[in-house]
């Protein structure tokens, strides 16, 4: 639920579903980044005037989660002992991303030609918790609804 007129954390829900099914998310994700990457392309004429265009070339994001149960770390290991077994490991996958707007609407976007990539498996010490971080890129974003 937004915080008066204004998107907080809780308002986003994230499916990632990959070409072997749904990858359950725990209930612990803290955090999720998406940024769009582009090719910038600038020119400068004779003329004196500076022109340019952005190329979108993808997105790249990050989730982040506290570990409590090993779902994250056996979907990439499973993904590890494929590749080291020969078969192919390369798996496609999408990222819906749903957002409770302020006004109480729901937009729904759709990251696709996902690649997963798990980028922190964790530091274990102590009385700390467990933080990974799943990385991501996708060849393109579209709006659901």
């Amino acid at each position: 639920m937004p915080s008066g007129p204004f998107n907080i954390g809780k308002d986003v829900t994230l499916d990632v579903v990959t070409s072997q099914g749904i990858l359950p998310l725990p209930v612990t994700v803290t955090s999720f980044e998406a940024k769009p990457q582009y090719n910038k392309i600038r020119s400068v004429a004779i003329d004196g005037i500076n022109r340019g265009t952005n190329v979108p070339t993808g997105w790249e994001g990050s989730i982040m989660l506290d570990r409590n149960s090993g779902v994250v770390d056996d979907f990439f290991a499973g993904q590890e002992s494929a590749y080291f077994s020969n078969i192919n490991s390369s798996l496609s996958a999408s990222i819906t991303e749903t957002i409770t707007e302020s006004d109480g609407s729901i937009s729904q976007y759709r990251y696709l030609g996902v690649v997963l990539s798990f980028d922190e498996s964790g530091k274990y010490a102590g009385d700390q918790k467990v933080s990974q971080t799943i990385g991501f890129f996708a060849s393109q974003k579209i709006k659901v609804q």
